[in-house]
């Protein structure tokens, strides 16, 4: 029996709107996996053709999307399109898998499923590869990825191809539409962050970028170690999700959303084994990250815990990500010591999903319309500002201590100038003092 694929009628209704322009349409499924073989599909997305967005006029970028076939489709539009979904979504869904709308069956035609291959294997390569984002399925769905084929006329066909064995025969997969939507259930977790890293250096300077991917490399590995109490209560993790919801409807609970907390084992260290070593500067984050996952009643708590550490360090590297990219010089030389103010998250509502949320990240005097325009280029999501709820994390804080610090020993991030092109209206305050509330302060600090 081959996987099942559960979507509602939003997401069935998203899909028909493609097919209706009959005119040839791909993007991405996105998703819940499970390891017992049922994958809740809770949104797809069209994805953009931005060839077309190097000419000037409107029509001759139409046309360019409308010229496009399944024979010249570049997979290197999915691959960035899956990148910056996957920033865009909580920790417990995943990009699944690809749809096509096309009158080609691509199941059938030898071209059209060489390139949908070929777009799997690529889309999951990037996905695996960059696994600070923990946006591998492998170990829910064991590398079989979704494919949808929408064809204007006639009946859509769900198929699977197994990443491990890319020449393998597509295997059947079952396209169901509930009638009830399903039940989602919101985990809400304030995840406190105080660490340290050792600043590794070439040359009296040290790439910015190297250096947070190792010390995010260090907290997934934290993470990983870390022990998740929902509600202060250790709960095992094979019990499904429903079980804990009876208990709290017996205990005539109102709500069912739920908190969750970040435990981390005791060490204490051994005399015997300590060394010194000489540190050329430190990296230091600070401040309280904020998450939220949802989950069906059907998911077992060591999932819900697997999606909580998923989506702490997603939202971690997203935000080291987007900063990274603002700067046109990575690399900061000996002697500087320097407070960042990486963005905050914000959340998205998605209406008609159950109350699931997507996110975005806004640098301080950033304002909500980006959030919209970035909804609606990545994630064809249509919304106004007031579905974009941007006071959940607050904004950073200033410390006094960081005052006496001389004006020549600090630089700020305005001193590493922003790529405008890359982050619309980008504004890095001038923040010679700002401690990151979220992840978030960065300090490096190098020791003469």
């Amino acid at each position: 029996m081959g996987r099942i694929a559960v979507t509602s009628h939003l997401v069935q209704e998203k899909l028909g709107g493609y097919v209706a322009e009959k005119k040839f349409r791909f993007g991405l499924l996105i998703g819940q996996p499970s390891s017992e073989g049922k994958d809740y599909i809770v949104y797809a997305t069209q994805t953009q053709n931005h060839v077309g967005d190097l000419y000037d006029s409107e029509d001759q970028r139409k046309s360019i999307v409308q010229e496009y076939t399944i024979e010249t489709l570049d997979p290197q539009l999915l691959v960035n399109h899956a990148v910056v979904v996957t920033r865009m979504i909580p920790g417990c869904f995943f990009v699944q898998g690809m749809f096509v709308v096309s009158e080609v069956n691509i199941f059938q035609d030898e071209v059209a499923a060489k390139k949908v291959r070929q777009c799997v294997l690529e889309i999951n390569k990037i996905l695996s590869d960059n696994s600070i984002f923990r946006s591998n399925t492998a170990k829910y769905d064991n590398g079989d990825k979704l494919i949808l084929h929408c064809p204007p006329t006639g009946q859509w066909t769900c198929r699977t191809m197994n990443v491990n064995e890319p020449s393998a025969s597509f295997k059947p997969a079952d396209w169901k539409v509930y009638d009830k939507p399903v039940s989602w259930h919101l985990f809400e977790t304030n995840y406190d962050i105080e660490e340290v890293f050792p600043l590794f250096i070439n040359k009296k300077t040290a790439n910015l970028e190297q250096n947070f991917l190792l010390s995010l490399k260090n907290l997934n590995s934290y993470l990983e170690s870390s022990a998740i109490f929902i509600h202060h209560d250790h709960s095992e993790d094979n019990v499904l999700l429903e079980a804990l919801l009876k208990v709290r409807r017996e205990k005539k609970e109102q709500s069912e959303h739920f908190r969750s907390t970040v435990f981390f084992p005791a060490t204490i260290p051994d005399p015997d084994l300590g060394r010194i070593i000489k540190v050329y500067g430190t990296i230091r984050y600070s401040g309280i990250v904020y998450s939220r996952i949802w989950a069906h009643p059907k998911t077992e708590i060591k999932d819900v815990k697997d999606f909580i550490r998923n989506d702490i360090l997603r939202s971690l590297a997203s935000r080291v990500q987007i900063y990274c990219d603002s700067l046109t010089e990575s690399n900061v030389h000996e002697g500087s010591f320097i407070v960042s103010e990486p963005p905050r998250r914000v959340f998205i509502k998605v209406a008609g999903t159950g109350g699931i949320e997507f996110c975005e990240y806004l640098f301080r005097g950033e304002l909500p319309e980006i959030v919209v325009d970035q909804a609606k280029e990545m994630l064809d999501l249509k919304i106004t500002t007031n579905d974009v709820e941007t006071d959940i994390e607050a904004l950073p804080v200033y410390e006094d201590e960081l005052s006496t610090i001389s004006d020549e020993s600090i630089t700020s991030t305005n001193s590493l100038l922003p790529r405008h092109e890359v982050r619309k209206n980008m504004y890095l305050a001038g923040i010679l003092g700002a401690l990151v509330v979220l992840i978030v302060s960065l300090i490096v600090h190098f020791i003469r």
